[in-house]
């Protein structure tokens, strides 16, 4: 028993080495390759991954991820992961996290990445602010047909309101006609 043990463990790393090898190659990052370090190559990367189609974008995004934690202590995945999800359409942005990741770049005055994480950020807040905005504006115009539907209701109602007094007062003409011929045919009857 004890010869089985070590050779499936043997087989187990193997096929783990092999997994995680094929895991990296599909992912274009090969073993011991070095993230993308000057802010110049972060943008490039970033660039390249916003230009592709959506497949690619998730690929860019989960490379990107992957580096992060990888590399946690290190400011280039950091910016590379925090700009991407600050510039990615939706689904795929999370202002949150980007500004999470990318806040004590900016925060670092003297460091390569303060330029760029600042300008991103005030990006993110951009957003938010029109964001706000439209949902201001969509909240608005929600209130505006609501208002406008109670007024072409009142309308209505108005427009029935009149219509009832019309047929009233049609109604109070032929009485009014009736009570004159009557009368009419009384005096006609008298003489």
């Amino acid at each position: 028993m004890m010869r089985v043990m070590p050779h499936s463990i043997w087989r187990a790393a193997v096929l783990v080495a092999a997994l995680l090898s094929a895991a990296c190659a599909q992912l274009d990052l090969a073993p011991g390759s070095p993230p993308p370090a000057s802010p110049e190559a972060v943008v490039t990367a970033v660039l390249k991954t916003l230009r592709a189609d959506d497949a690619g974008q998730r690929r860019g995004l989960a490379e990107a991820r992957i580096a992060q934690r990888a590399q946690s202590g290190e400011d280039a995945p950091r910016a590379r992961l925090g700009l991407l999800l600050a510039l990615l359409p939706p689904p795929l942005a999370d202002s949150a996290q980007a500004q999470t990741l990318l806040a004590p770049l900016a925060a670092a005055p003297d460091g390569p990445w303060a330029g760029l994480a600042s300008i991103a950020l005030t990006g993110i807040a951009e957003r938010r602010r029109l964001e706000a905005r439209a949902r201001h504006a969509e909240a608005r115009a929600v209130d505006a047909e609501r208002g406008s539907a109670r007024a072409e209701e009142r309308a209505r109602q108005a427009a029935g309101r009149a219509a009832d007094a019309e047929r009233k007062l049609e109604e109070m003409k032929a009485i009014e006609r009736r009570v004159l011929e009557r009368e009419v045919q009384r005096d006609q009857h008298r003489r």
